[in-house]
């Protein structure tokens, strides 16, 4: 009796223990992505103030940021092959939190630059290569966990700045307060993720559960006409294939979008006309419509194949900047905030999820990484768009432009299809 007592613990520990994790570095990732640029964003006029600082020195600080973002992505990858996700985590932790106090200790551009550095490189660490490795691993059908991570991620970016704005309300304006406040908080989470997240064999266990489960057919959303490769690529193999190269072109694109409209689009709509408060209005629109579609995308992922759920997203990541390029009027207004939001959740989920299906588990860990060091090509996007302003006297150049790279990428995918190793058959496919 004892041992059918024990046998019901350990399976329900094993159905219950992908969840915890999976809720785990959700909020985690929440408070990384709140801490981050949105943050910096509403506090970054208060440091202005106080500091003297010229808006140029302190706006090369999200410049900063986004490269260390994309330039650190094999820095995760190095640690987790090397020592486990465990100590990735602890490193992540330590970086966001060293940052976070440069920014609170900051009395010049020095100290400054350099928690931007450490903050890139601990978002990077902290959050999503980490968390997709982990996830890819305990689910046997990751797509619906896969969106309801990147859906707490994206509430981060929304909440981020309502979040600053009450510490600063409480504090009397003290801006270096709610950097120490994120400091403790990423000490907080990082702790709980690294225990429960255990060692590598742990983590194998549930990789080998999660494969055993699925070769057993006991996952009913698993969708045959939707194409999973049979064999896992390596990192070389992938490498060779064009369709990484158009993934890590839909990624890098993504960023691009993201990084260039948070930047330019409050200026570039003011310049046509449209109220300062109209434009913020829409900038959070947007944010909260691609916390939706990443959602939307966790749900549709077994169900239609995420090709066609990337090409969506790309399209609409077109029409977006395209729509903002002319937008004076508020039905040009909504349909960019719409398509820009819902074509960023959209593409960054379908892209995931497509690397995962193409390439295996095995080697996802270098395969993502490789995506992910594209945003630091994406960290370009304000410098072009700034460029374009100053030579042609406005920021339409630069959102076309956007615009343009995203269509070309669509029809790239549009005649994608499933990579094939030499040992492979060809796919049928609807």
């Amino acid at each position: 009796m004892a041992e059918g007592v024990a046998r019901v613990a350990d399976g329900a520990e094993s159905t219950l223990r992908p969840w915890i994790l999976l809720g785990t570095m959700s909020v985690a990732s929440f408070w990384v992505n709140a801490a981050a640029f949105t943050t910096l964003g509403v506090l970054l006029p208060y440091m202005v103030k106080e500091l003297g600082w010229g808006w140029t020195a302190a706006g090369f600080g999200f410049t900063i940021l986004g490269a260390a973002t994309g330039l650190s992505s094999y820095f995760p990858r190095y640690l987790i092959r090397r020592h486990g996700v465990r100590a990735a985590l602890v490193a992540g932790t330590l970086a966001m939190m060293a940052g976070m106090l440069c920014f609170s200790e900051a009395r010049g551009a020095g100290l400054f630059y350099l928690g931007a550095v450490l903050c890139g490189i601990g978002y990077q660490t902290m959050s999503i290569i980490p968390s997709t490795y982990v996830i890819g691993r305990v689910f046997p059908q990751p797509s619906l966990p896969i969106g309801i991570y990147f859906t707490c991620f994206a509430l981060g970016g929304v909440c981020g700045p309502i979040i600053a704005l009450g510490v600063l309300d409480v504090t009397g304006d003290q801006w270096r307060t709610v950097w120490r406040v994120h400091a403790v908080n990423m000490l907080l989470w990082g702790a709980i993720c690294t225990v429960m997240i255990g060692g590598a064999a742990r983590l194998n266990e549930d990789m080998q559960r999660a494969q055993s489960a699925s070769a057993m057919g006991r996952d009913p959303k698993s969708n045959p006409a939707i194409w999973r490769t049979p064999v896992d690529w390596t990192f070389r193999q992938a490498l060779r294939a064009p369709q990484f190269w158009i993934l890590a072109a839909a990624y890098m694109s993504h960023m691009l979008v993201a990084i260039s409209v948070s930047s330019l689009s409050i200026p570039h709509l003011s310049q046509r006309g449209v109220a300062v408060t109209t434009a913020v209005a829409m900038l959070s629109l947007e944010q909260l419509v691609q916390t939706f579609a990443r959602g939307l995308g966790g749900v549709l992922g077994n169900r239609i194949d995420p090709l066609y759920i990337l090409m969506t997203g790309l399209f609409l990541l077109a029409l977006g900047p395209a729509a903002l390029t002319f937008a004076d009027n508020y039905p040009m207004l909504l349909l960019y905030a719409l398509a820009t939001g819902l074509g960023y959740g959209l593409t960054v989920f379908a892209t995931v999820m497509l690397l995962l299906n193409y390439f295996g588990v095995t080697h996802n860990l270098e395969i993502f990484t490789a995506v992910a060091f594209t945003g630091a090509v994406a960290a370009l996007g304000p410098a072009i768009g700034g460029a374009l302003r100053d030579a042609t006297g406005n920021f339409q150049a630069g959102f076309l432009l956007f615009a343009g790279v995203n269509f070309l990428i669509f029809l790239a995918a549009a005649i994608m299809r499933p990579p094939l190793r030499a040992d492979q058959a060809a796919p049928a496919r609807a």
